[in-house]
């Protein structure tokens, strides 16, 4: 699992929280890091996260995502608009001599159209895995409270279990 530390600045009713962290995971290990504009203009992010731990506003949290999850919609986010530009290049000139365009032309034409096939696609997915919460990061352990307690870590079982009671399965 992906792990960061944020702050919890806000509860949402809905078993949702707002968590500030710091922009350095992905970022520190970049060697293109002191280039990129992303980087540079926020240090800090603001994301809603499910809240199975309970946490309150200050309290400072472990905030996680699988692994898994991130690789394979990083996969879906590059590789289908790519397998899109090739298919529709592929095809362009077969579909291009059916529509008496030049071959180079059609290539690239389908091509793009291709392109913008597959981003449609992957917005398509993106907001359905997002209506579904499977993209969701989770706080799954108060490190300290805003009281100055440390809590234990939350079980899979607690996740599972404030996952179905808050309606976020």
């Amino acid at each position: 699992m992906a792990h960061t530390t944020g702050k919890v600045v806000g509860i949402e009713k809905n078993g949702w929280a707002r968590v500030v962290t710091e922009r350095t995971g992905a970022c520190s290990s970049c060697q293109t890091k002191q280039h990129c504009h992303s980087c540079l203009t926020q240090a800090k992010i603001e994301a809603r996260a499910i809240n199975v731990a309970g946490a309150r506003t200050g309290d400072l949290v472990s905030v996680s995502i699988k692994t898994e999850t991130l690789l394979k919609n990083a996969a879906v986010l590059y590789l289908v608009p790519v397998l899109g530009l090739l298919a529709g290049a592929l095809t362009g000139p077969v579909i291009g001599k059916i529509l008496t365009l030049g071959e180079t032309a059609s290539a690239i034409l389908f091509g793009f159209i291709g392109f913008g096939l597959g981003f449609l696609l992957v917005i398509f997915y993106s907001k359905k895995m997002s209506s579904q919460n499977h993209l969701a990061p989770i706080i799954k352990q108060i490190i300290m409270s805003s009281q100055g307690v440390a809590v234990p870590e939350a079980t899979d079982h607690d996740c599972k279990t404030e996952l179905s009671r808050s309606g976020n399965v």
